[in-house]
């Protein structure tokens, strides 16, 4: 018998049971599963390690902020599994399997599932309602507790925002400038809110000015960009 499975048996089945029930509840999916088994085990253990030294320095969060774990770094699930999650209606045709691009305000940041510090934020009025205004913005709330400042967030991490943490949009709007797509000829960023239909993943074209009343996902960084 192998004696390290014997002398946490108990554990394991508790485990399963527990893995079972979040994935019934919709806590967490089979991709995300499958992506943490693929990692090699150095990645695994890096990954890990991170949220584990994120969990282990907890500092009281500002007004607005809030901790999130993001696990899901791959694709977006397929077009047919967003509308039965969200409903007919509800998500833009441009998560229909088409290609992102990030914003280099994203690139080199940490893709590794791991617990981060997420700023749902509204723009003061002196800030320009334009995308790169707004990222520059982000970029420059150094303080104290975020001393490299905030990136933009992604679709991805918006996805998983109304995947696990839907009361964070509630009456809003809530926009994504880390990684757009193109739609037709414009390039389109991800909206999350929540209106008449219920929660919808919706659309936004980049380079048009934004309106008053939509905050931002933010994600501080941690460590400076291109470190």
């Amino acid at each position: 018998m192998n004696d390290f499975i014997d002398a946490d048996a108990a554990k394991l089945a508790g485990l399963q049971i527990d893995l079972l029930q979040k994935l019934r509840q919709k806590k967490l999916t089979l991709k995300e599963v499958e992506a943490f088994l693929c990692m090699s085990p150095a990645r695994r253990t890096q990954a890990l390690s991170a949220a584990g030294s994120r969990g282990a320095k907890r500092q009281r969060l500002p007004p607005d902020h809030h901790r999130i774990v993001f696990s899901y770094y791959a694709p977006m699930p397929p077009m047919a599994q967003l509308k039965q999650e969200l409903g007919e209606g509800c998500v833009s045709n441009i998560f229909d399997g088409r290609p992102w691009d990030l914003h280099p305000n994203c690139e080199g940041t940490d893709r590794l599932p791991g617990e981060r510090i997420v700023w749902m934020a509204d723009l003061p009025e002196e800030v320009e309602l334009r995308s790169e205004a707004i990222i520059s913005w982000a970029g420059a709330q150094q303080t104290e507790f975020a001393p490299w400042g905030y990136r933009v967030g992604t679709h991805l991490e918006g996805y998983q925002v109304w995947r696990y943490a839907p009361e964070l949009y509630l009456a809003g709007r809530w926009a994504m400038l880390g990684s757009s797509t193109l739609y037709g000829v414009d390039r389109c960023v991800a909206v999350l809110f929540e209106g008449d239909r219920g929660r919808s993943f919706d659309a936004f074209c980049f380079d048009i000015a934004w309106f008053t009343g939509v905050g931002f996902l933010l994600v501080r960084n941690e460590k400076p960009l291109g470190v």
